[in-house]
């Protein structure tokens, strides 16, 4: 309690001014702009630095950009779109889209402080029948392809969050996680909320149960000793993210010697509130 996800001044132990001042304005590169490469922007701009944001795709956003169809993500698509909108407007921070950062144009642009927020892509697991299956995240994008009938192999955070979504849809779901709890790493108020909307929405939960093989027409999972089918037109796998490490490597290596950060999903795959607080203390650190 008393941690802001989106306020990373509050409950954090530290205080801004008590922080080190900057001697002078440097040129900070950032490298990714999803929600801490943005919280890093805003916090180095504030902070008297030139900064310049390079983004690979056509914007900015990163993984939260499924917000924008996720009807329970309101007050996150919010919080989005307002770190979006800041940076846009801010005139003394240079955005670039549909731009990879490599070597050279790490050279051309010569930072004094590099970023690096290149975030985390989804760790597939070695299970049979697997490129037959959806990745949680992109099922956001592909309402059409999905079936009436779904299950989704992992009950964690996210998974139990797409299935809430897919419901919504008007999609009968059926939620499969080993572990004895769905929504294993949250607690609390927000994990009993979780847990009733998915009652509320008739999400079927399979605890215990380890999935063994995905087929078109469902996943076989073995619970209890015993060897179980479950039927579906939609197999969705979620079981979590990893980052974009050789990236980061890449990178780190472009600007050896220099001042790096790394922050976010590319340092750890986490929450919302890991990724803003990891930007703004990046961005603080930079004197």
């Amino acid at each position: 309690m008393g941690r802001c996800a989106i306020n990373p001044n509050s409950g954090f132990g530290h205080y801004p001014d008590r922080m080190p001042i900057p001697k002078e304005s440097k040129r900070v590169l950032i490298i990714g702009g999803g929600i801490g490469g943005l919280q890093a922007a805003l916090t180095a701009k504030e902070r008297g630095h030139k900064v310049t944001l390079v983004e690979k795709t056509d914007k900015l956003g990163g993984i939260i950009n499924f917000t924008d169809k996720d009807k329970d993500k309101v007050d996150l698509r919010n919080f989005k779109n307002l770190l979006i909108r800041e940076v846009e407007n801010d005139k003394d921070i240079k955005v670039i889209l549909n731009t990879e950062a490599d070597a050279a144009l790490i050279d051309k642009i010569n930072p004094d402080a590099l970023i690096i927020a290149v975030g985390s892509q989804p760790l597939v697991p070695r299970i049979p029948g697997i490129d037959l299956a959806m990745n949680a995240l992109e099922a956001y994008n592909s309402i059409d392809k999905i079936g009436k009938n779904v299950v989704i192999v992992g009950g964690g955070l996210v998974g139990c969050e797409v299935g809430l979504h897919l419901a919504n849809e008007g999609r009968n779901v059926t939620v499969v996680e080993m572990n004895k709890m769905m929504a294993y790493e949250t607690f609390g108020y927000y994990r009993n909320a979780l847990l009733d909307e998915m009652d509320k929405r008739a999400i079927k939960q399979v605890l215990g149960a380890k999935c063994h093989e995905f087929k078109k027409d469902g996943v076989v999972v073995f619970k209890d000793g015993e060897e179980l089918f479950i039927k579906a037109d939609t197999v969705i796998f979620s079981t979590g993210n990893k980052s974009n490490s050789d990236v980061v490597e890449k990178l780190k290596d472009a600007f050896k010697g220099k001042e790096v950060y790394v922050i976010g999903d590319c340092l750890k795959p986490g929450k919302i509130g890991d990724a803003v607080r990891s930007g703004y203390m990046a961005a603080m650190s930079i004197v």
